[in-house]
């Protein structure tokens, strides 16, 4: 019996004694996604350890519709580049069919060839529907123009629907905004929801990742803002920290719907003025449209007379003005 106790023991010692080589894996995570629009959406992952050291060769975004897990066979965007990782990264994806169920993860890839996946996120894109509208001013065109302060800065543009416009849109919902930062890369847009009478209450900003320079850009806010026929509704774009000599703004060919479709603050929105009143030669209405949709369903017959300041529905060509150079706000307040 002493015999067998000390031969278990052995045993015991020799096993606890075994070197174990413990490696540390790559892992990564889908964090969330947003801005979810017909044809597009932002996607959110995180790097939560890197592994052994110089392992990635890349990572990005898979995505692929409802019926299957999507793999690195399907790539959502380009990867991203492994020698500039910082832990959290995102990626807006287009190109989407609209009202589609989708399926998206984070994934990387080490340097042998191991894939990791993170977890898996199910979104569905909008469809267009025939219960929204675009609301605004503009024309639907950018005149090849933009506005901007002399010294640079920030400033504050908006589009003002006064409570006679809003009767047919009572509690519609805003769904997208959509606007044309004119040029300025370092530039911060933020979108910005305002309601009442001059000076509004700002009720919602949200900066915009990745903005488009020199075309549309659409985003879905998440805020859930519902109009009210006794309330002016505001909504605009907050640029900060444009460069001096740009112009982020975009504006039409005018000419402007004053005090609606030009409204225009230096000072964090505390006062406001039609830029057009400021400046009588930026006849302009800012490139800014709303997209609003009734739960209901109900279409409206609207009315199409800019001349009259009535909200205009639909793209359309008013007026040829045009002007040769880029035009800049000979103030440089700052918030």
């Amino acid at each position: 019996m002493l015999l067998f106790l000390s031969a278990l023991l052995v045993s015991i010692i020799i096993i606890s004694c075994k070197k174990v080589d413990i490696e540390r894996i790559a892992m990564v995570t889908t964090d969330e996604t947003s801005n979810v629009l017909q044809n597009s959406v932002t996607a959110y992952g995180s790097i939560i350890d890197l592994g052994e050291e110089e392992r990635i060769q890349e990572y990005g975004f898979c995505l692929s519709y409802i019926n299957k897990p999507p793999t690195i066979d399907d790539k959502a965007t380009p990867p991203f580049d492994p020698t500039d990782i910082t832990g959290d990264f995102l990626s807006n994806i287009s190109g989407l069919a609209e009202n589609s169920n989708y399926q998206l993860r984070a994934y990387l890839v080490e340097t042998s060839g191991k894939v990791t996946y993170g977890n898996i996120i199910q979104f569905t894109t909008q469809g267009s529907g025939g219960s929204g509208l675009w609301l605004h001013y503009d024309d639907g065109e950018n005149a090849d123009n933009g506005i901007g302060l002399t010294e640079g800065g920030d400033f504050d543009v908006a589009i003002r629907f006064p409570t006679q416009t809003l009767q047919q849109y009572d509690g519609y919902s805003v769904t997208r905004i959509k606007f044309f930062p004119r040029e300025g890369t370092t530039s911060l847009y933020s979108i910005t929801i305002w309601e009442g009478t001059n000076p509004p209450t700002l009720l919602h900003y949200e900066q915009v990742p990745y903005p488009q320079i020199n075309a549309w850009t659409e985003f879905a806010p998440s805020y859930n803002y519902t109009i009210s026929s006794s309330q002016e509704f505001w909504v605009g774009y907050w640029v900060q920290d444009h460069p001096a000599a740009t112009y982020p703004a975009g504006v039409d060919a005018g000419p402007a719907v004053t005090s609606a479709g030009d409204m225009f603050s230096t000072d964090n929105g505390d006062t406001w003025d039609p830029l057009s009143t400021l400046y009588p030669e930026l006849d302009f209405n800012w490139n800014l449209q709303v997209y609003v949709t009734n739960a209901k369903g109900q279409e409206v017959q609207l009315v199409n007379n800019i001349s009259d300041g009535i909200i205009k529905t639909s793209t359309s060509s008013n007026g040829s003005k045009k002007i040769g150079a880029e035009k800049v706000v000979n103030k440089n307040l700052s918030r």
